[in-house]
């Protein structure tokens, strides 16, 4: 039989796809069961970087929302980053990963600041159940996300609900992270709004 040739790939990101290509793997050597293995296994692989690489691009494509929304410009802000958001849903497919929570946290601030409180509402309590979830309702990003919810309530005149949200943010503050942390200067801020 003729010697089989090694794969070269010159781009590791397509390294994964390569492993089906090598010698001995090939369904039409025999080896099906094997073949299907390490076939899965580069799929897998392969899945996995392309899947990191859209999140990457996807906190890029937030960052320009964040950015924009910062600099006023709202509705394009609003439009960046619902794709941006939505993308991530599509690659991350968990409600609660990390990469999800923090861009429905960004959609959330761009919502609530163009007076769009009750659609932000919806947001922020999906990615503080996310939180309390994922991480406990202890850790600063469960927090900041606590404080605005409770932020949005108030504008939309739910002062009772705004002020326990709020209150639960200073005193988990406190408690976890101290009584001059950021995270708790903010919440106490937010309460006194």
């Amino acid at each position: 039989s003729a010697t089989a040739q090694p794969y070269c790939c010159s781009d590791p990101r397509s390294g994964a796809w390569g492993i089906s290509m090598l010698p001995g793997v090939d369904p039409m050597h025999g080896q099906q069961p094997r073949s299907e293995a390490v076939v899965r296994k580069a799929e897998l692989g392969r899945q996995a970087v392309l899947d990191d690489e859209q999140a990457g691009t996807l906190r890029s494509i937030n960052n320009l929302g964040n950015c924009l929304s910062k600099q006023g410009m709202h509705a394009e802000a609003e439009a960046v980053l619902r794709k941006a958001l939505e993308g991530m849903r599509a690659v991350r497919g968990a409600q609660r990963h990390p990469d999800v929570l923090e861009l429905m946290d960004t959609f959330g601030i761009c919502l609530s600041n163009q007076g769009k409180h009750a659609e932000a509402e919806v947001i922020y309590r999906e990615a503080v159940e996310g939180r309390r979830a994922a991480v406990g309702g202890q850790h600063p990003d469960t927090l900041m996300s606590i404080s605005d919810l409770g932020t949005c309530l108030g504008k939309q005149g739910k002062h009772a609900e705004a002020e326990a949200f709020c209150r639960e943010a200073v005193e988990g503050g406190r408690a976890a992270l101290g009584h001059l942390h950021p995270c708790t200067l903010a919440s106490i801020s937010n309460l006194g709004d």
